[in-house]
């Protein structure tokens, strides 16, 4: 907080909205790095990716939020292999254009794990469909859902008492373990065990952090892979299977199939003929 902040609780704040979007950065791309004069929340809707804030680097994945004020440089790059897509706001913190320091409240974390992850993922597309549209009184509308949200943000921070943290390095340990060992045949005990935690304690971490089950991450991560291994290479189906974790042909293709809406063999195919 600054000197030149002015002081207001939590429940006085009175958002301005000056820009919202849903933002979808392509595959490898990179914001290069900014410096802007009013607060932003960035909310990673779906894909992987990586923020810089004030030169601190952290892991982004869906479910989980940044939020900085005026004059933080930040910088936003996406995965190499898939998109980002962010749904964004920039703001001021009330109508005297001017930033804020909480008198009940330290402040909001620079990076959160989303807990109620689909309320306020409606929250931000009504933000969105509001600035969009600006039909009669959207200032006000989006406003008022601006502050709904951050209330909803400064609540879950207070609430957590310091325990996000440790959360948070946690979570990132058993995704990161899941990252480099998806070709094992893992389960949900098998992991837990690594971590001296009962499996349900895990697929709750897993759930927070990334809004499916522990099961259903690993699940997605080993087709995701597979997804990148059938076009980059001409590894055999069953190859491609091993290669995952799946040692058994018509399970991977059942699965597969499911998770992208196409088999494998019809996913190579299709990427030849493009070629």
């Amino acid at each position: 907080m600054s000197c030149n902040d002015v002081l207001v609780s939590v429940a006085d704040i009175a958002p301005v909205i000056l820009r919202s979007a849903r933002n979808v950065l392509t595959p490898g791309f990179t914001t290069g790095e900014r410096v802007i004069p009013h607060y932003q929340i960035q909310y990673i809707q779906d894909g992987f990716g990586t923020i810089s804030i004030d030169d601190k680097e952290y892991k982004m994945r869906k479910g989980m939020l940044c939020f900085w004020g005026p004059g933080t440089k930040h910088q936003i790059s996406s995965d190499p292999n898939q998109p980002l897509i962010i749904l964004g706001i920039q703001f001021h913190m009330s109508h005297t254009l001017q930033p804020v320091g909480f008198t009940d409240f330290s402040g909001f974390p620079p990076v959160t794990i989303v807990h109620a992850q689909a309320r306020v993922e409606a929250l931000l597309r009504d933000i969105v469909k509001e600035y969009m549209g600006q039909r009669i009184y959207w200032e006000e509308s989006a406003g008022a859902l601006c502050k709904t949200l951050l209330l909803l943000l400064a609540r879950q921070s207070i609430m957590s008492d310091g325990e996000g943290d440790v959360s948070w390095q946690m979570t990132e340990m058993i995704l990161k373990f899941i990252e480099e060992n998806y070709r094992e045949p893992l389960t949900n005990e098998a992991i837990a065990k690594q971590f001296h935690f009962h499996p349900a304690h895990v697929n709750k971490l897993v759930i927070t952090s990334t809004g499916v089950s522990l099961h259903q991450y690993l699940m997605n991560f080993r087709i995701s892979q597979a997804v990148e291994l059938l076009l980059s290479t001409s590894m055999s189906i069953q190859e491609i299977a091993d290669a995952v974790g799946y040692n058994n042909i018509h399970y991977f293709s059942r699965i597969y199939k499911k998770k992208v809406g196409i088999s494998p063999t019809m996913t190579r195919r299709q990427a030849l003929s493009v070629k």
